[in-house]
């Protein structure tokens, strides 16, 4: 096979379509600034089903598309390509019958993509390979078939190839002979058919039929009026699909004449029925021209795209500026002041039909002209169409950084100028690059569009741009949220801001927000909220300060949406990057700066637009590019933009404003200040009531006073009738509108006053958590209760306090309203009161310890009270404090098991045994006692309450074999004990504080004898007494025989 040589520069002699100027509007006709209508609908118009009127085309305005003289310029093209094997099928993915496309809108079908064995089932946009989540719809000519340019296709980052193209006749057949045919059928496309079925992706063969002279259209109207010439295309088209087990068809029929509207659609349904029929692969798409939905054509946008139709328009987004222009742009702008744009050209689409049905065209190739100037969008010099030359990415991209890139800021693409002096003119030129290509791209995410489409692939020519920027926007989702805060009032009456905000994000979704916000006194921004799910908040600021917000919203991959700067005050002449508001009655806004372009809405006085360019100079006035209908900002919604005059000589149509990002808060009823925060509406004479202080700056005609529960409604109104300026109150007698008292909650008193015909409110209109925190009154008809008390039980210990919590902060503590009594004296008990009401908690700390084993009794009475006097019922409890006879152990200490047979006890309340348990030890062991009492109903001696081991649960009794060491009991003797001593040998002992033996001391008595003893104690479960003279002085004797205390 061979190439034709070619350079970067395409030559191309044939003029292409022109889109430049706008649709006249339908209807009522066009309106001039002030919305009188002016001319008539053009002749050729058709009216849809819906009633829209799509407008006749001006004259001279319809021109071979690109793709079109593309076309022409290789007709003669003589490629000798090998023939190919048959490729191999595409494995058909897995069929998803519902999945819903989030930026589509609900109830919007999806492009399906077709499986090759012709069920006719077809999978969805959650089938597209490669991890896209778009469409990406290349066009790949026959005369890029060749190992130098395919080296470059990426098959990983595009779903769809229209191999471009085989021409159909009007009798119904292909041409089969030449380059196209050959082409189709040979081996290089046998490569990129297996390659991409490889990848997942369809290959789909272009049919073309150009009809841009008076014999071709002829042809085309011959072939599509006719039944038997549409059934022979169709079966030689399912024939060359099947044979190269290619996936689908692409038709590009252009142009189409209004008269074989229905003609087509009927064909294009026959087409998808027969690829249906016959089991191959289904997949149909239709190109149009960018002003299909702008012109009166012969594409049927709705029956093109309904079911049993396409699967999806191939919209054809560039040759906006072409050869023949009369003034030099782009290929594809964005916004436009002076010719249908991009982003208008998009919103006709979707007027017509379903956005996931729309493939968007974006132009891989610039234009340049000779121009009169270097100005942007300079005029073209005459014969301007001679001059004028195409070039791929690679060339324009190339000239621009030899000669300087520029940017159009409206247009939204770079551009280029240079003097040549070998031709003696300015040379201009405008193509899309990675930056250009991007807005583009994500006006089709936000938009929530079917996909991106090209022509064509491999103008790149090995450049990695493209196809990296196809990855970020399509596959791996870099793009953050949209979004802004909520419109605000440019002066907010009253003391609260309500500020709300909302993004969409067309890939992972939202995962939350932060929000900033700044007094405008200030440079700084202050986080107001961080992180948050909520859309919505309340912020109380400072009267007469105004506050600019922000917010960013942040994806589920953590793109997160920049800050917007702030924004300046408005001057006193409109500003690009500024607002403005309506002044007029009514403005119209227009397709393109002129009163002869459609107008796109009419906007009423007050309404807040953004300035976006000019000023540009038409029809006597000086326009302006503004968005407008936009309810936050930035708008989380893609934006409508159109054109707007900025006045005449009788006055301004739109004045400066602030953005919708400030307010400044200004309440005209000042001084607003409930009396009292909580009240006890019960009839009981005390805070049954609510008030609250405010002042007028003017006489006022009426005020009212409404009380708004949490929930925010009005449960009783006051008329306070007609109020001189100066300070006011107002009260809320507590009752509902039922006449009953209001139930417990919060309530907000908002005042409504009327004045020279404006309403204002106070202190703000709505009621929530934060409203209510600052301005809010409580109903409190709850009393107070305890919510905790200690001590209690039998068990306590003499130096406790009694501490009490209340469920709300209280009043009326007092020596006599919270007492403590013991009540086995009679005595009442001294004690400090303390109360703490961040913590609600009131404590009696007794001057001395308490009796042992006493009975006390502690109360408190209806003198303690809470805020709005909601009485405390009358409490009491009782608690015993620790007989002497018994120790409690905190932490539980070690008691000593000697060898041997031990058992354990479980008494009842009267001291009978419940439960026993005997275990003889080997060794001497060891086990946890909390408790050592000598008061065990009907038991002698002491008992140790056991913890842990075999014992746990159990008593077990004191004894030399079980004992705690060192020192258990110790009674001090005062005056001192008389011990007798019997004759004999006797032993004295001094112990370590633990029990150990430290020192010993025998003497042997010839005869009774006696000493004097301070204490006695039980040592290592032994009884003893502490010798304070005679031969055993400062030694512990043990009690037994021989030795006795008198």
């Amino acid at each position: 096979m061979g190439k034709r040589p070619r350079s970067t520069l395409l030559l191309l002699a044939v003029l292409v379509i022109s889109v430049c100027q706008p649709a006249v509007v339908t209807g009522t006709g066009p309106f001039t600034p002030s919305g009188k209508p002016a001319a008539p609908l053009a002749p050729g118009s058709i009216r849809l089903p819906n009633g829209r009127i799509l407008p006749a085309q001006p004259p001279g305005l319809e021109r071979p598309s690109e793709m079109a003289v593309e076309w022409l310029a290789h007709a003669n093209d003589r490629i000798v390509f090998t023939p190919g094997a048959r490729p191999q099928a595409l494995v058909a993915p897995p069929i998803v019958q519902t999945v819903t496309d989030p930026s589509a809108g609900a109830g919007v079908d999806l492009i399906p993509l077709a499986p090759t064995d012709g069920s006719g089932s077809q999978a969805t946009l959650a089938s597209l390979p490669n991890g896209l989540r778009k469409q990406v719809f290349g066009f790949l000519p026959y005369w890029m078939l060749n190992a130098s340019d395919l080296q470059w296709m990426r098959y990983d980052l595009i779903s769809t190839i229209a191999y471009f193209g085989v021409a159909a006749r009007s009798d119904g057949s292909l041409a089969t002979s030449g380059s196209t045919w050959s082409g189709w059928n040979s081996a290089a496309m046998t490569g990129v058919i297996n390659a991409a079925h490889r990848k997942g992706d369809r290959v789909v063969l272009t049919v073309t039929m150009m009809a841009w002279d008076s014999a071709s259209a002829s042809a085309q109207a011959t072939l599509l009026k006719s039944p038997t010439y549409r059934t022979r295309l169709v079966n030689n088209i399912v024939a060359a699909v099947r044979n190269r087990s290619a996936d689908g068809v692409n038709l590009d029929f252009e142009p189409l004449a209004t008269t074989l509207r229905s003609y087509y659609t009927a064909f294009v349904r026959q087409l998808k029925a027969g690829l249906v029929a016959a089991h191959i692969g289904s997949y149909l798409t239709v190109c149009t021209t960018a002003g299909a939905a702008t012109w009166a054509t012969g594409y049927d946008l709705a029956g093109l795209t309904a079911s049993g139709a396409s699967d999806g328009i191939f919209a054809m987004g560039y040759d906006y500026s072409y050869s023949g222009s009369s003034r030099a742009g782009g290929v594809a702008p964005m916004e436009s002041s002076y010719m249908l744009d991009v982003n208008q050209s998009v919103a006709d689409f979707l007027s017509l039909m379903p956005a996931a049905k729309l493939i968007w065209g974006v132009p891989y190739y610039g234009r340049t002209w000779h121009t009169t100037s270097s100005a942007l969008n300079a005029a073209t010099v005459a014969g301007a169409s001679a001059y004028s030359k195409a070039y791929y990415y690679t060339g324009a991209k190339s000239l621009a950084a030899a000669h300087g890139r520029r940017w159009d800021a409206l247009g939204k693409v770079p551009w280029f100028t240079y003097y040549d002096s070998t031709v003696h003119s300015y040379i201009e030129g405008y193509y899309d690059d990675i930056t250009s290509l991007g807005v583009k791209y994500d006006m089709i995410n936000r938009r929530g569009l079917g996909g991106v489409g090209m022509w064509h692939l491999l103008m790149d020519e090995g450049v990695s741009d493209l196809w990296n920027l196809l990855a970020n926007k399509f596959q791996k989702d870099t793009v953050p949220p949209a979004g802004g805060i909520g419109s605000l009032p440019s002066v907010t009456d009253g003391y609260a801001i309500n500020v709300r905000w909302r993004a969409v994000d067309v890939g992972a979704g939202l995962a939350s927000y932060t929000v900033q916000l700044r007094d405008r006194a200030s440079s700084t921004w202050t986080t107001w909220r961080t992180a948050t799910t909520a859309t919505s908040a309340t912020y109380i600021g400072t009267p007469g300060h105004a506050y600019e917000f922000r917010v960013a919203a942040r994806d589920k991959l953590g793109n997160t949406q920049p800050w917007q700067p702030a924004v300046a005050n408005p001057g006193s002449a409109l500003t690009v990057g500024g607002f403005a508001s309506v002044v007029a009655d009514t403005l119209n806004v227009r397709a393109a700066a002129g009163t002869s372009f459609e107008s796109l809405i009419q906007l009423s006085k007050g309404t807040r637009v953004a300035v976006l360019a000019g000023p540009v100079s038409s029809s006597g006035y000086a326009w302006y590019q503004v968005q407008f209908g936009f309810s936050e900002w930035p708008s989380a919604d893609y934006p409508r933009t159109g054109w707007a005059a900025a006045g005449d000589a009788s006055g301004a149509f739109l004045a400066p404003t602030v953005a919708p990002t400030v307010t400044t808060l200004s309440p005209w009823i000042r001084s607003y200040l409930p009396a009292v925060r909580a009240f006890s509406p019960n009839g009981d004479g005390r805070f049954d009531s609510a008030s609250l202080a405010y002042t007028l700056p003017a006489a006022a005609d009426g005020v009212r006073l409404d009380l708004l529960n949490a929930s925010g409604v009005v449960v009783d109104s006051s008329n306070l009738g007609a109020q001189a300026a100066g300070s006011h109150a107002a009260t809320w007698d507590g009752h509902v509108t039922s006449g009953s008292w209001a139930p417990a909650g919060s309530y907000l008193l908002r005042l409504t006053a009327t004045s020279g015909g404006a309403t204002h409110v106070a202190p703000t209109t709505g009621v929530n958590a934060t409203v209510l925190a600052r301005w809010g009154v409580t109903a409190d008809r709850t009393a107070p209760t305890l919510t905790s008390h200690a001590p209690t039980g039998t068990l306590v210990l003499s130096n406790a306090t009694v501490s009490v919590t209340f469920s709300e902060p209280v009043t009326g503590l007092s020596g006599s309203s919270f007492t403590l009594r013991d009540v086995t004296s009679g005595a009442g008990v001294i004690a400090t009161l303390a109360y703490d009401p961040a913590r609600r908690v009131a404590t009696l700390r007794p001057s001395a310890a308490l009796t042992r084993g006493h009975l006390f009794r502690v109360a408190l009475n209806s003198t303690v009270q809470d805020a709005v006097g909601n009485a405390l019922a009358p409490v009491s409890w009782s608690f015993t404090t620790l007989s002497p006879l018994i120790t409690l152990y905190q932490p539980p200490r070690v008691l000593v098991f000697s060898a041997g047979t031990t058992t354990g006890y479980r008494f009842d309340a009267t001291g009978g045994v419940i439960a026993s348990r005997s275990y003889r030890l080997d060794r001497p062991s060891s086990a946890s006692t909390s408790q050592r009492s000598k008061a065990v109903p009907g038991r002698a001696g002491a008992w140790f309450y056991v913890t842990n081991g075999v014992w746990a649960g159990y008593w077990v009794a004191e004894s030399p074999r079980v004992y705690l060491p060192g020192i258990a009991e110790l009674v001090t003797y005062s005056p001192a004990r008389t011990v007798a001593f019997g004759a004999g040998t006797h032993t004295g002992y001094r112990f370590t504080t633990s029990g150990q033996v430290s020192a010993t001391k025998s003497y042997a008595l010839a005869r009774s004898s006696s000493a004097s003893a301070d204490r006695w104690a039980v040592i290592n479960g032994r009884a003893y007494v502490l010798m304070v003279n005679g031969v055993w002085a400062g030694y512990w004797m043990p009690i037994g025989t021989g030795v006795t205390v008198k």
